[in-house]
């Protein structure tokens, strides 16, 4: 299993938006640091992660951060429910964190084992800081 990714979808209000991976250590300070207990907990830590990171605060405007992302990758995003769905169906369930009462979609990801499924439907840019970003290729 390549632990070097997790998936990051945090809380309902985020999962319709985004599917963004960041690495194993920067999401664990962030675990650590936020204590996440809710949804809006889980927000608030991924918005001032990515403000870190990328000097935007989308605190109040999830909207502008699916658009600016959508755009930028020239992808449709897809509910990370139904992704994370898919990946298990396709890949088998290959384990989650023990935060998972917290957000029930994180889960480590085996690229070797999902990167055929993943060049068949999605790209994915592997960025600064061990961020990669997922999106459905358009059509």
């Amino acid at each position: 299993m390549d632990d070097r990714f997790y998936q990051l979808a945090p809380g309902h209000m985020v999962s319709s938006w985004i599917g963004v991976f960041c690495s194993r250590n920067q999401f664990r300070r962030m675990m650590d640091e936020g204590q996440w207990v809710n949804d809006d907990d889980a927000w608030h830590a991924w918005c001032l992660w990515l403000d870190e990171h990328i000097g935007r605060d989308y605190t109040d405007d999830p909207e502008s951060l699916a658009s600016e992302f959508a755009e930028a990758y020239q992808g449709t995003w897809r509910n990370v429910s139904d992704w994370a769905e898919e990946l298990m169906e396709g890949c088998g369930y290959l384990g989650t964190s023990n935060h998972e009462d917290r957000n029930p979609l994180l889960q480590f990801v085996d690229w070797d084992q999902v990167a055929d499924w993943l060049e068949q439907d999605y790209s994915y840019h592997l960025g600064p800081n061990g961020t990669a970003i997922m999106w459905r290729h358009a059509g």
